[in-house]
């Protein structure tokens, strides 16, 4: 029985992964990054997994990295690195909301799965 379970996780895991064919995974990065838009900044980066340890500067599996710059009087500019990906989100420090994003890397480097692709 113990194999047998074993065995439907492990199919159902792999299926989760075969479906990530059917979506483009840069979309994918886009449409996450434009959900961002409008909402709490600190929500953001305590709700997503690519600001994980974003208190403590370096993500221990991704090496995400981040940089802050001030663009005017009331934004900040927020830097992220994951691989080669870079991206940057733009914040209202009044409202502290997240105000606009925008690609500092190729767009290309840029990839999200829709669905967890497990251990393997």
């Amino acid at each position: 029985m113990k194999h047998i379970t074993i065995l439907l996780l492990c199919g159902l895991i792999s299926g989760c992964s075969a479906a990530n064919t059917f979506f483009d995974d840069h979309e994918n990065f886009v449409n996450a990054r434009n959900s961002e838009v409008g909402k709490n900044f600190k929500k953001v980066l305590s709700s997503a997994h690519y600001y994980d340890y974003w208190e403590g500067g370096e993500h221990y599996f991704n090496h995400k990295k981040y940089g802050v710059r001030t663009l005017g009087g009331e934004q900040k500019e927020y830097s992220f690195k994951s691989g080669m990906c870079e991206w940057a989100l733009v914040v209202e420090s009044a409202a502290n909301t997240v105000s606009s994003w925008r690609f500092v890397s190729d767009r290309e480097h840029c990839t999200h799965k829709q669905f967890y692709e497990g251990a393997w």
